[in-house]
């Protein structure tokens, strides 16, 4: 309600129950619900607040990581609690029913920020909730955490820690098999299963380690990492261990970069790909690539310049990946 808080005015807390059948979730799309609140003053004066909401449903599989920065002597450490897993209904995008809500875009730099996003194009935004639909026993499921440390001082805040509790991938209901954290791009950096701790690291930028019987946690002391990958694999399939079976475009790296920077592509099947690097308002700044290429995953490396030779400014730059109808963009960040 509009208006200033007096010294007499008390906070109110309103709690309630929704009870809805299984029918309710069938419906698509989940039909709102709404809350009306009427407060009325002690001169008599009132007004009534109704807004939307939206009743959860309850997914086959759900767990939880935590992302955290560097503590510093002057920065307390930030924690992100990210939630995924999957559901009937779940789909490659915001899932109202299950409570996915878009949240703002990420800070400056200098801001700590975790968030879920589609491993390649599709069109999940940034959320701290990612469901996707229940698997079986011959498919691979897919998500992807990106986190930027935060800085101090001109430094960045690494090492980042992901943290999770072992006990949260117990093979249950339609999720039999195990779950791996991966490095993006390159999974011999390191690819692990998140009930044994097993399977290859780096232990030059990556480090391991157990808090007491249920916590582990992945260290990550590579400042040029900002994503990695958690993978399902069922039981009966192997281990995922490349991004070549997905058509999309990688995130670039360094990013931030002063120089140069490299991008990643891959295509499942022989097609013409484009890609072109566009600044902030829109204007082609430089065509990457545009031939035929065959089926596998590529590098491509832009020097900051136009397609003059132009050397750019320090800004925010948009790569966009277009191979027949799919659309892949990404943003990079240049700094001088």
């Amino acid at each position: 309600m509009p208006g200033t808080l007096s010294s007499d005015t008390a906070a109110l807390v309103v709690c309630g129950q929704f009870n809805e059948d299984d029918q309710y979730f069938v419906n698509e799309p989940l039909a709102p619900r709404f809350i009306s609140l009427r407060a009325t003053d002690a001169q008599g004066n009132s007004d009534t607040i109704r807004y939307q909401v939206h009743i959860g449903d309850i997914p086959t599989f759900e767990c939880a990581i935590y992302v955290s920065n560097k503590l510093s002597p002057t920065h307390a450490v930030d924690i992100q609690r990210l939630c995924f897993g999957a559901g009937k209904f779940g789909h490659d995008s915001l899932d109202i029913r299950y409570c996915e809500i878009e949240v703002p875009p990420p800070g400056p730099n200098s801001v700590f920020d975790g968030r879920w996003e589609l491993p390649i194009g599709g069109s999940l935004k940034g959320t701290h909730l990612d469901i996707r639909r229940d698997t079986n026993q011959f498919a691979n499921v897919t998500w992807q955490v990106r986190f930027q440390s935060g800085s101090e001082g001109g430094s960045f805040l690494y090492p980042v820690e992901i943290c999770w509790n072992t006990s949260c991938f117990d093979s249950t209901g339609t999720f039999v098999g195990n779950f791996f954290i991966q490095h993006p791009n390159t999974p011999s950096e390191f690819s692990l299963n998140m009930k044994t701790g097993g399977g290859p690291i780096n232990n030059s930028f990556y480090t391991l380690r157990r808090i007491g019987s249920d916590s582990v946690c992945l260290e990550i002391r590579n400042v040029g990492l900002d994503n990695v990958r958690i993978v399902f694999a069922p039981a009966k399939s192997d281990v995922p261990t490349s991004t070549a079976a997905l058509t999309g475009l990688e995130q670039n790296s360094p990013n931030p970069f002063g120089s140069n920077t490299t991008l990643r592509f891959s295509v499942v099947e022989r097609a013409n790909v484009k890609i072109e690097i566009y600044d902030i308002k829109g204007a082609l700044v430089r065509t990457l690539v545009n031939e035929v290429v065959d089926a596998g995953s590529y590098p491509v490396t832009w020097d900051a310049t136009s397609n003059n030779g132009v050397v750019m400014s320090s800004g925010t730059y948009i790569a966009k990946m277009v191979v027949g109808d799919q659309v892949s963009s990404i943003k990079m960040t240049l700094n001088k």
